[in-house]
């Protein structure tokens, strides 16, 4: 029982140490980036290109009627589940936020309905 503690021990340092130096934590690094229309959309899928985590910071409207986002985060672009999901009433008159974070590799995108309007897109990266 001890030589397998042991094992396991040295294992988990090896590990720690290995990967340890080459991975730095969320926000390490890292600073938040503002994106606008430009260089970002809705229904569209990316990809975390980095060797690190990010961070994907939105906040959305609804304009006329109720509406729908969800953010999806999968590590091939092909998406079976929402990671976050709101649901806005008619007419807000504020922003509502939501993040989720992004493995490195990983692809996401943020699906709306036509009655979401833009709020703000940030990235810790």
């Amino acid at each position: 029982m001890k030589n397998k503690f042991a094992l396991l021990v040295v294992v988990l340092l090896v590990c720690l140490f290995s990967f340890g130096s080459s991975f730095a934590g969320l926000g390490e690094g890292q600073t938040w980036q503002s994106f606008n229309a430009i260089n970002r959309a809705f229904n569209v899928t990316y990809q975390n290109t980095t060797n690190d985590p990010i961070q994907i910071a939105v906040s959305l409207k609804s304009s006329s009627g109720p509406g729908t986002s969800s953010i999806k985060v999968a590590p091939v672009a092909t998406f079976s589940f929402n990671v976050a999901e709101i649901n806005l009433p008619a007419g807000i008159g504020f922003s509502i936020p939501y993040s989720v974070i992004v493995p490195p590799g990983h692809y996401y995108r943020v699906d709306t309905t036509s009655k979401i309007t833009w709020g703000k897109w940030s990235e810790l990266r």
